[in-house]
């Protein structure tokens, strides 16, 4: 699976996280056509923060969670390094240490592993 086949993946399967990383990624980078794809995993990743800052993000982060961690486990090693460098470890960033706590727990241990390895330790 090619990246721009996972973004895809994404947008159908979490069309409203996907959106808002759209938004992001058009207005930061300029690339409609999602050429840079690597990047626009980190404006996912940031909508995925947004949401677990909110009130009721908790069952859309737990499918974006399963879906990474599976896909982290199935794939090639160009998408799971897309995976971890830019999804992963922009997780968290700019959440609460309370928020993080409760997202936290339904991470996939196999990207916790990533997280603890690229950061040192826990977001809390």
């Amino acid at each position: 699976m090619k990246k721009i086949t996972l973004i895809k993946n994404v947008q159908t399967k979490f069309p409203e996280l996907a959106a808002l990383a759209n938004q992001e990624h058009i207005y930061k980078f300029r690339d409609e056509e999602f050429e840079l794809e690597s990047l626009w995993f980190e404006s996912f990743a940031n909508s995925v923060n947004r949401a677990m800052s909110s009130e009721n993000g908790i069952e859309a982060c737990k499918s974006v969670f399963n879906y990474f961690g599976e896909a982290f486990e199935k794939e090639d090693q160009e998408i799971r390094n897309c995976i971890d460098v830019s999804f992963v470890e922009n997780l968290f960033w700019k959440v609460s240490s309370e928020k993080c706590e409760i997202y936290w727990k339904y991470l996939p241990e196999n990207l916790k592993h990533s997280y603890i390895g690229f950061h040192g330790k826990v977001p809390f």
